[in-house]
């Protein structure tokens, strides 16, 4: 029997288990949720939203002073349903589908009253059943009042260490929305239409050069942060109309064209900041430059004066300088020793490597400059004034490299192998007993002018040592700042000589005010100790000098009582000798 052909239309459903991970998925964070609880009450047309912590942090209120709900029939399909759209007459400022109260759902047992109305949820007791009950008496507003699964203040797994760390997370989901947000009777909110702006349009408004990134607030609700690399300039973003997000509201969709106008703006900005820039730039400022420079958003005559390349050694690099190298020149590791002593002995200037994985170039190191520019509209001139850098170019590694014929190794020369000037240099040195218990030594190496394991020992390079005498003005003063330096270690740097912020805090409080009065000192000491130990040794030599006198002396004084002694014998004339004969021939017979 053939089968009835039939055709239906039937609709697409999700599973319950969806909607359970969609209420437990959307906020990663309680503040996250708090921030939902937030604006829904706004957009109820509450001017004042309270949160508070109670029950030593088991407990979180939220209290607001809006129209809530108003009937069953909103509760059914407002609050129970989960996606119902709003309608343009509702005037919303943020939500879309009635989604964001789950956030609340998913960190406790919820108690929601408003109006006659109580609504309990607990969705790992009730899983999607709530409970509701009517016929109470009428509260104005709504007031939701949630049991934390995970208690909200303390030691981990707590989310929050303190109160003031969940109030500043608050502050920075809520920090520009309109309205007054009192979190524990504290109002942690400036309302964006209240500050003094860097630019504003009909749109947003804009501040620049705060903050460790850039940050996107929807009509004064936070979105996201992007990296000072990423935006190449720090500050904050507010609109004042939505942007479109997505559903978790932490990306701003590329599409929006809000946000495309937006970000014309934060270009055009960052790109004049860099322009007028009188100082050093950060890692991330320089990588955002240079990939403008990539992608032909900037003219590198317009940055060609700054300072964008990192060297081996920490300093930078322009363009321009760059442009007119005219001896080997490479890329090598950023913490390279063998790379930082090339420059140090000008035998090339070797540009650090980071810079090629950050901008995503995998050819030939030599073509690197070339490659960066060719977005530039007169990119063949460009290319005619960088070809001949191009032929300095010497690979730092390998066969025939920059690195060949250098050892990486260093070593430590015994004390007794040590010269006496050598031996002089480590005694005043060690006599200034602000080492931290690390020992001095001296050692070898081609790479290093001084070397610290971090913690026991400091060496210096014997070298480095003989270019620089301790006993003059510029020898103490490198020699010091070289020492400080490597106490200012505190990790292994024999492989590696990257600086990090610690480090350079180290090294400025050792070299400030009269820490350095060290300088004066060894080159005063080390004199000293010198004059010191050639007059010991003038000592020395005149002790040796009257010790071989006075064994001479005593040899002759013996062989002048021999003399007499004979001539007492053969009947000598004089008197004193017959004496001095007669007494000896008496002792004699004494002895015997």
């Amino acid at each position: 029997m053939m089968p009835v052909e039939s055709k239906r239309r039937r609709n697409l459903v999700a599973h319950n288990e969806l909607l359970v991970k969609v209420i437990t998925d959307q906020a990663g964070t309680v503040d996250k949720g708090v921030l939902e609880g937030i604006m829904n009450a706004r957009e109820a047309g509450s001017p004042v939203v309270r949160v508070m912590v109670e029950d030593d942090g088991k407990r979180l209120v939220i209290e607001d002073e809006g129209k809530g709900f108003c009937s069953e029939t909103e509760i059914i399909e407002w609050f129970e349903t989960f996606g119902t759209p709003h309608k343009d007459t509702e005037a919303k400022i943020w939500a879309r589908f009635r989604m964001g109260r789950g956030q609340l759902f998913a960190f406790g047992h919820n108690v929601w009253r408003t109006g006659e109305f109580r609504m309990v949820v607990d969705i790992q007791k009730m899983g999607l059943e709530y409970e509701l009950e009517s016929g109470l008496e009428p509260f104005s507003g709504c007031r939701i009042e949630i049991e934390l699964y995970q208690p909200l203040i303390g030691e981990y797994p707590c989310p929050y260490r303190s109160m003031q760390n969940f109030n500043m997370a608050i502050r920075k989901q809520i920090e520009f929305i309109e309205g007054v947000v009192l979190v524990n009777g504290e109002q942690v909110n400036t309302p964006a239409s209240s500050i003094v702006w860097d630019l504003e349009t009909t749109e947003c408004y804009f501040m620049f050069g705060k903050g460790t990134g850039l940050q996107w607030y929807n009509i004064g609700a936070f979105v996201n942060e992007w990296s000072i690399r990423t935006a190449g300039i720090n500050g904050v973003v507010v609109s004042k109309v939505p942007f479109d997000v997505n559903f978790a509201r932490n990306q701003i969709k590329d599409a929006c064209p809000v946000f495309q106008r937006a970000r014309t703006i934060v270009h055009e900005n960052r790109i004049r900041k860099v322009r007028k820039a009188q100082r050093r730039l950060t890692t991330d400022e320089k990588i955002s430059t240079l990939c403008d420079i990539r992608d032909g958003a900037i003219k590198f005559q317009d940055v060609d004066n700054l300072g964008l390349f990192q060297t081996c050694n920490g300093r930078v690099m322009t363009l321009e300088a760059i442009r007119r190298i005219r001896s080997p020149w490479c890329f090598a590791p950023a913490d390279s020793r063998l790379a930082d002593a090339l420059i140090q002995t000008n035998v090339a200037q070797c540009l650090s490597d980071d810079v090629l994985n950050e901008l995503g170039y995998d050819g030939e190191e030599a073509d690197f400059f070339c490659w960066l520019l060719q977005g530039s509209d007169d990119f063949e001139k460009i290319q005619y004034l960088w070809e001949p850098m191009k032929r300095f170019w010497r690979s730092f590694d390998g066969p025939g490299g920059l690195s060949a014929g250098y050892s990486r190794e260093s070593s430590i020369i015994p004390t007794e192998k040590l010269s006496k000037a050598e031996r002089r240099f480590l005694r005043v040195m060690e006599n200034m007993r602000i080492w931290k218990g690390r020992a001095l030594c001296i050692g070898i190496s081609d790479t290093s002018n001084a070397w610290t394991d971090g913690g026991t020992y400091i060496a210096f390079n014997r070298a480095y040592l003989k270019n620089n005498f301790p006993s003059t003005s510029w020898g103490a003063a490198a020699i010091m700042t070289l020492a400080f330096h490597e106490l200012a270690h505190d990790e292994d740097d024999t492989g590696s000589h990257l600086h990090g912020l610690e480090f350079y805090q180290a090294y400025h409080d050792m070299t400030r005010g009269n820490t350095l009065h060290w300088i004066a000192d060894l080159k005063v000491k080390m004199k000293a100790v010198k004059y010191e130990d050639k007059a010991e040794e003038q000592l020395k030599r005149e002790q040796k000098q009257e010790a071989l006198r006075n064994a001479r002396l005593t040899v002759v004084n013996k062989k002048s009582v021999k003399a007499h002694v004979v001539a007492g014998v053969t009947g000598a004339a004089d008197g004193i000798v017959f004496a001095r004969t007669d007494s000896v021939k008496r002792h004699k017979r004494r002895r015997f």
